[in-house]
């Protein structure tokens, strides 16, 4: 009767107006990144705090000549292909993603997640992988297979949420500019990884991966040379 009209006509509304809130946590999650948006729901960040994290910086090889060959809609894509292979790593590993700034991608993991089963390293070990198994499809669609150069510190950053209409939580601290000016450092050594000696001497690197000192190095906009080390998977890619 009308009763069970009015019953049915309320559980629709309820399921709809919950599988739509279900969908909308989803987008919002994917928009932020694992973890993010806990970390705004429990204001985790409203206060400024010290964290004791890994920073890695990791951008793509070429990537000049790469845009200038495939052209700004096909080089967007081809940046979307290879960040899409990071999603495998980055759940097995929990990393959490901090930002994208063009060819470019900055990962995160607080001290004790990022060196527990050597996350921080195994991360690379997946995505080596994935760039190997998958050569041919990069071959064939964009004639160009991704390359990166990585670097990779560990310190104090001072973490908080900024923003007004627009929040975002922020990293802030030397290990930032570090961990980019070693990815950077790459290009001189023609490396794909290199890590300070104060990360490497915390890790317990696995049996495929290989270590190259690099011995105390100048790197811009430090005062004194740091030791660095460069690390090389030799079950990885070669491309």
């Amino acid at each position: 009767g009308e009763i069970e009209r009015l019953h049915f006509m309320q559980a629709l509304t309820m399921a709809i107006v919950g599988s739509v809130l279900f969908h909308f946590f989803l987008q919002v999650n994917h928009l932020l990144g694992p973890r993010i948006l806990t970390s705004f729901i429990t204001g985790r960040y409203h206060t400024p705090r010290a964290e004791e994290r890994i920073i890695l910086f990791l951008d793509i090889a070429s990537s000049t000549r790469i845009a200038e060959e495939l052209g700004d809609e096909k080089f967007l894509r081809f940046l979307d292909s290879f960040f899409n292979e990071f999603t495998e790593p980055i759940l097995e590993t929990g990393a959490e993603i901090y930002k994208y700034v063009g060819d470019e991608i900055i990962l995160t993991w607080p001290k004790k997640e990022g060196l527990n089963n050597s996350n921080c390293i195994k991360l690379f070990t997946i995505l080596d992988k994935q760039l190997t198994d998958r050569q041919n499809f990069y071959k064939s669609e964009y004639q160009n297979i991704p390359e990166y150069r990585a670097g990779m510190h560990i310190g104090l950053v001072m973490t908080g949420e900024m923003g007004d209409l627009k929040q975002e939580i922020v990293h802030v601290g030397d290990v930032m500019n570090t961990a980019a000016r070693l990815a950077g450092h790459c290009r001189i050594t023609n490396d794909r990884l290199i890590v300070s000696e104060t990360l490497f001497s915390q890790l317990d690197l696995p049996l495929e991966w290989k270590t190259k000192p690099l011995g105390p190095t100048p790197l811009r906009g430090k005062k004194e040379a740091m030791e660095v080390v460069a690390l090389i998977n030799e079950s990885g890619a070669k491309v």
